[in-house]
């Protein structure tokens, strides 16, 4: 396994078990019969044993997905990220945990997030509302209740 998808995998690990605690998981490669890698496998375990990716549900189908996203960005960090909806599958916890994860892990970096969840605005430093009014769309900036 090369360096970066040992790194990637280390991050991956503790990324998806901080949001889904009851889980480990781990990434492994596949494998052409000539010995090339050709991809990548993501290996669940619960208490009971390994679990298929066909028995997660939606939500944590996407903290899977959510945990590969956040691993590789703190690979090969960005000043900026734009995320739609990340957290439209997640129930509120979830939610606030990856907003956890965000403000805890990425503080040299600037996140512009769509969301309709009320734990992603209320954690954001700054909050803007789009309306369509008359098929036109405004922008304001809210200011933050303390």
């Amino acid at each position: 396994m090369c360096f970066a998808l040992q790194t990637v995998n280390s991050s991956f690990r503790i990324v998806f078990q901080s949001l889904l605690p009851s889980y480990t998981a781990q990434i492994s490669t596949i494998k052409h019969k000539n010995g090339n890698c050709i991809g990548i496998n993501f290996i669940i375990f619960s208490r009971n044993g390994e679990v298929s990716l066909n028995e997660l549900s939606g939500g944590q189908n996407s903290i899977l997905s959510l945990s590969f996203v956040f691993s590789l960005l703190l690979f090969k960090a960005s000043p900026f990220y734009i995320l739609d909806e990340i957290d439209a599958a997640l129930d509120f916890c979830f939610t606030q945990n990856i907003s956890h994860l965000i403000s805890g892990n990425f503080s040299f970096a600037q996140f512009i997030i769509v969301s309709l969840k009320k734990q992603i605005i209320s954690d954001a430093r700054v909050v803007f509302e789009v309306k369509q009014i008359n098929q036109k769309s405004f922008v304001t900036r809210l200011k933050k209740k303390l």
